[in-house]
């Protein structure tokens, strides 16, 4: 009777520790998929915390790293210019910081195409971005420069009168 109590209770603890094992693993899968879609480091740094002796080290310290450095170009490419701006944005078409980059592009395009007096530049900006976040403002903009730019024959032959210079 005691080694059946033995055999029991050693089963029931193996069984218990390869539940939590098992447990565990999941844990860690669901966890290091999870971060496929993350791209804040704390998230990494915390799995890297959590399991320290997973199979996907290495991977999601590559990872890590990773972010890291676009994080630091990101902050560079907020600093500069367009042209800086637009080389993010090549480098890294998929990241994170894309849509709010483009944003930032799109706004500089605008505030340019604001400056020119003659119309062209709000023509390249709708070149530029036809679904901009300014494109509707750029097209009315465009069309009042156009109706204001006809000249006073024009205008009257518009209206269906006779205009004579004296």
């Amino acid at each position: 009777m005691a080694f059946f109590l033995l055999v029991a209770g050693g089963a029931s603890v193996g069984g218990y520790y390869y539940y939590f094992l098992q447990h565990e693993m999941r844990m860690e899968q669901e966890r290091y998929e999870a971060l496929e879609n993350l791209s804040e480091p704390v998230f990494f740094e915390q799995f890297l915390a959590d399991f320290p002796l997973s199979e996907h080290q290495e991977e999601v310290k590559a990872r890590l790293q990773q972010i890291k450095a676009q994080q630091a170009e990101w902050a560079k490419a907020c600093q500069g210019d367009r042209a800086t701006l637009q080389a993010f944005l090549d480098k890294h078409p998929d990241s994170f910081h894309a849509p709010r980059c483009a944003q930032l592009i799109d706004s500089i395009d605008w505030q340019q195409a604001l400056a020119d007096t003659t119309g062209k530049g709000i023509d390249h900006y709708l070149e530029l971005h036809p679904e901009g976040m300014y494109a509707d403002v750029a097209a009315k903009r465009k069309h009042a420069l156009a109706t204001a730019n006809v000249s006073t024959t024009e205008k009257s032959m518009r209206l269906g009168t006779t205009y004579t210079v004296v």
